[in-house]
């Protein structure tokens, strides 16, 4: 099949898995693998090929976030039953207020993301948006939402996340005015994305209307035992709630940031940054929170099974991926976009282009950093000092656009934050699209200043 063959087929298969997952209630794991054989076989892999390439798609999501996943499901029911969770949630309340609490996640989401995985951040600090929801003015929705996108802008743009390395590396960018026109457009971006998530402020969540449901009936009957499920008669401190919680970020900060120095330091902080190690630090402090006795092991029980289908459906979601990746798309999708001559909105519409078809926006930075590279003069962007740095931010901006089926952290939001499937592409997904375009058009503008 032509390239041109391929991009219709894939689109058809987008469409599909929204309609599918969202209308018709479709199961998305089944649909996932199912897209992805289809997907092979349409671009003449083969079916061993495609049943290989499926295979370690899968197997290569589910080894780099599978227990990073089960870590953060189980802290979050440790600090959800033991009142650490309510604990961190009315301290924040009490700093920012609930009216600002969205542009906290966001913000707190953006600087986390700085030195840490988007996907890794999620799961740590899920259960504090869950917490918040219940006492802020806004949904989980929202904050869930208002997380996600601000973890998303930094990941894309600013080092020292590998992406934008990379990307800096292959194009000979200066890393320093790659984090100087990053940084304030990031920062831009994860506000469009918060504003965005306050549209859905007053947007609950079904299982977000049950709860309420149940508070004002046991309001009604002045029930005032404690629910079941948190087992301490008195919430712990808030300092010692948030430790399983900082100690993973502060951990992989550390690993980020200073890992790649020699001598035993740097191997120490490298391997103590890794997300398993890391969260299971967290996990080990999580054990250490009061309350709960003779019940922790129902607790691991409940937070293993409550991330089974967020493993499945994520690992899915890496194996239509990397059908995509083995495919000949890439090559056609270059072969298009690279003899444009457009400036600095090629690299971006590149990047998008196989973001949107791959689903990795790591994969989409590099690929197009290799392709736009040799295009640089050609572009009007190789002869400033800048020119280099405005491409990576381009290629960053056409990294976000837009994060949905194929894309495993669409999976990570959706799944560990409770969002239905055709809810999370009305909210999340429109939110990496405005995101995407809105910073092509501010870096379009710095480079009319700039070049």
């Amino acid at each position: 099949m032509t390239g041109a063959g391929l991009l219709l087929v894939l689109i058809l298969l987008v469409v599909i898995i929204m309609l599918a997952t969202g209308r018709w209630r479709a199961d998305a794991f089944l649909l996932l693998i199912a897209c992805a054989f289809v997907f092979g076989i349409s671009a003449g892999m083969g079916m061993r090929p495609t049943l290989d390439a499926i295979n370690k798609g899968f197997g290569a999501t589910l080894g780099g976030v599978g227990l990073v996943i089960i870590f953060g499901a189980v802290i979050g029911a440790f600090l959800e039953r033991t009142g650490a969770s309510a604990a961190i949630a009315a301290a924040m309340l009490r700093l920012v207020g609930k009216k600002r609490t969205p542009l906290a996640m966001s913000l707190t989401g953006f600087v986390v993301s700085i030195p840490v995985f988007c996907d890794s951040g999620f799961i740590v600090l899920v259960p504090l948006a869950r917490a918040l929801a219940r006492k802020a003015a806004a949904g989980r929705l929202t904050l869930s939402v208002a997380l996600a996108t601000g973890l998303y802008a930094a990941h894309c743009l600013v080092p020292p996340t590998p992406g934008p390395i990379a990307a800096a590396v292959a194009l000979g960018a200066d890393i320093g005015r790659v984090i100087v026109l990053g940084l304030p457009i990031a920062l831009v971006l994860a506000v469009v994305g918060n504003l965005w998530a306050q549209r859905f402020a007053g947007e609950f969540l079904p299982d977000e209307l049950e709860a309420q449901q149940k508070a004002r009936q046991e309001t009604r009957q002045e029930n005032q035992q404690q629910p079941p499920e948190c087992e301490s008669t008195k919430n712990p401190g808030t300092v010692r709630s948030a430790l399983p919680i900082a100690v993973p970020l502060v951990l992989i900060t550390l690993g980020s940031l200073f890992g790649g120095a020699e001598g035993a330091l740097g191997s120490l902080l490298k391997g103590a940054g890794h997300p398993v190690f890391a969260l299971g630090a967290g996990l080990a402090l999580a054990f250490g929170l009061p309350g709960g006795r003779g019940q922790r092991g129902a607790w691991i029980a409940a937070g293993v099974k409550s991330c089974a289908i967020v493993l499945a459906v994520t690992a899915a979601g890496g194996a239509l991926g990397n059908v995509i990746r083995s495919s000949s798309l890439d090559e056609y999708i270059q072969q298009v976009l690279g003899s444009w001559q457009a400036g600095v909105l090629v690299p971006f519409v590149l990047s998008a282009a196989l973001k949107s078809a791959q689903g990795s926006s790591t994969v989409a930075m590099i690929t197009s950093a290799a392709i736009v590279a040799p295009l640089l003069d050609t572009l009007g962007l190789g002869a400033s000092e800048w020119g280099p740095a405005l491409a990576v931010v381009g290629i960053g901006c056409g990294a976000m656009t837009v994060s949905h089926a194929n894309d495993s952290y669409f999976w990570v939001v959706s799944q560990m934050a409770g969002i239905p499937v055709p809810t999370a592409y009305r909210t999340y997904t429109v939110a990496t699209g405005l995101m995407g375009f809105t910073g092509a058009v501010i870096t379009l503008l710095v480079s009319l200043v700039l070049l």
